[in-house]
């Protein structure tokens, strides 16, 4: 599945038409259901951004990318031509090529899961939901927090294909820490929890220091 930069990217090319930033957008109005993609482009630049940070901080290379960062969000909203106003394109064509350079460089930093990956995540996010109902030891502000993180990790599998594996992945990666901080506060059910961690397989690919499961494991071991 495509990464962020790639699926900016196809938003974005399909936005170089002749007319108004409006017109090409199917805006006409502030309640216009059309404005949807423009949130989901603005997300996209959101989760470029961490990306570009997190490489940053690891001394990579990436300053062209994190400076056409302002640009790539100026095309969104149709800068400089204005809302209604007629172009040519709503991006330059080499901002749109360096992006697409991006989308195949970030391949490599992100791991694409398969539908049967996708599957085992569905049913960990099934167990860990069963789970917070049976586990009356924890209290309601964890039960919560836990549900809606169950929540909003299914809605990113729904959505695959429009949020991809990068917010698949931020989604798994919080409902794992979720599950260490039930598995040390749980008093009826903590095996359990320690179950669900231990038998779910990680599919995304990094070093074992930096999985989330480590993290998890390490929580369940000081609370057993």
């Amino acid at each position: 599945m495509a990464n962020p930069a790639a699926l900016l990217h196809g938003l974005l090319t399909s936005w170089c038409v002749n007319g108004s930033a409006s017109d090409i957008r199917g805006i006409d109005s502030t309640a216009s259901p059309a404005w949807s993609d423009v949130r989901r482009a603005m997300g996209y630049v959101d989760a470029i951004s961490e990306a570009l940070a997190g490489q940053q901080a690891q001394q990579a290379r990436v300053t062209p990318y994190v400076e056409a960062v302002p640009r790539w969000t100026a095309a969104i909203v149709g800068y400089p031509h204005g809302w209604n106003q007629d172009s040519a394109s709503g991006i330059p064509t080499q901002d749109l090529a360096l992006l697409d350079t991006l989308a195949g460089i970030m391949d490599t930093w992100i791991a694409r899961t398969t539908d049967e990956q996708r599957d085992d995540i569905r049913q960990f996010s099934d167990r860990i939901a069963e789970l917070v109902k049976a586990d009356d030891s924890l209290s309601e502000e964890i039960r919560l927090y836990l549900a809606n993180l169950v929540l909003h990790l299914r809605d990113c599998l729904d959505r695959f294909d429009i949020v991809g594996d990068f917010d698949l992945r931020i989604a798994v990666d919080r409902l794992m820490m979720a599950v260490g901080v039930a598995s040390v506060h749980s008093t009826s059910e903590k095996s359990r929890w320690k179950d669900v961690a231990e038998q779910f397989v990680y599919p995304f690919t990094v070093s074992v220091a930096s999985s989330p499961l480590v993290a998890v494991l390490g929580q369940l071991a000081i609370g057993s």
